[in-house]
């Protein structure tokens, strides 16, 4: 499997970008086993963390399967399109 683990202390989350596409694999389906595992945040789409992109524009999450968040898989606080495909929680 392909696991990206954030630690259980609350290791740091994926920051998310405009014009960001994350895939598993070379064709983004989650029968590669892309696992994102473990930790408070996963993914962050906030200003949280110093990023300071108002929007979130052309966002693509492709083929992740998002396991035992401690608090949440996904946070996002700013407007724009953000895209999940063939994901599973």
């Amino acid at each position: 499997s392909n696991n990206l683990r954030r630690n259980q202390e609350g290791g740091p989350p994926l920051p998310l970008r405009p014009n960001m596409k994350l895939q598993c694999g070379d064709d983004g389906n989650r029968d590669n086993l892309c696992w994102i595992t473990d930790g408070h945040l996963q993914i962050d789409g906030t200003g949280i963390r110093g990023l300071d992109d108002d929007y979130l524009d052309n966002v693509e999450i492709v083929g992740f399967v998002f396991m035992r968040a401690i608090q949440h898989s996904l946070w996002i606080t700013k407007p724009g399109s953000i895209t999940f495909r063939d994901c599973e929680w």
